[in-house]
């Protein structure tokens, strides 16, 4: 049986639904994280295995992400995955993200808003449930 046999029929897989950005910072999460086992989660899960509810929360924090981004600039394109990437490195600390990207053209005082909004969103983590579903943790309370 597959996990999405277990929800209602409604529920659309998130890949179909989800844009790219969201995607890509999906990815990075379960490439950065580990297991209990020390493990990569991008070496035994994929998107298909987190909770709907974590998949939510995700989306949000994605479009309010970018929400902020078009703030810093009009011009950043939204769809660039890149910036996905580097969203989920900052706001967790990893010692990558968007000081260290290929942002030179944005200009030092851009680089410093990016890193400044990402952080603001606090780290968040994956967790393998007793259900089996990887889900997300996360202080961030915004909307």
């Amino acid at each position: 049986m597959h996990p999405w046999d277990n929800y209602d029929t409604a529920f659309t897989k998130p890949e179909k639904t989800m844009d790219a950005f969201t995607q890509a910072y999906i990815e990075t999460l379960l490439w950065s994280e580990s297991d209990d086992n020390w493990e990569g989660f991008d070496k035994n899960y994929d998107i298909e295995d987190i909770h709907p509810d974590s998949l939510e929360v995700i989306e949000k924090e994605c479009k309010a992400f970018q929400k902020g981004m078009e703030v810093i600039h009009d011009w950043i394109d939204l769809t660039d995955t890149n910036f996905a990437h580097d969203f989920c490195l900052t706001r967790n600390e990893h010692g990558a993200g968007f000081w260290d990207g290929d942002y030179d053209h944005l200009g030092k005082g851009t680089v410093d808003a990016l890193c400044k909004l990402a952080k603001s969103f606090h780290p968040c983590h994956l967790i393998l449930g007793d259900d089996g579903h990887v889900h997300y943790w996360t202080e961030w309370k915004g909307n």
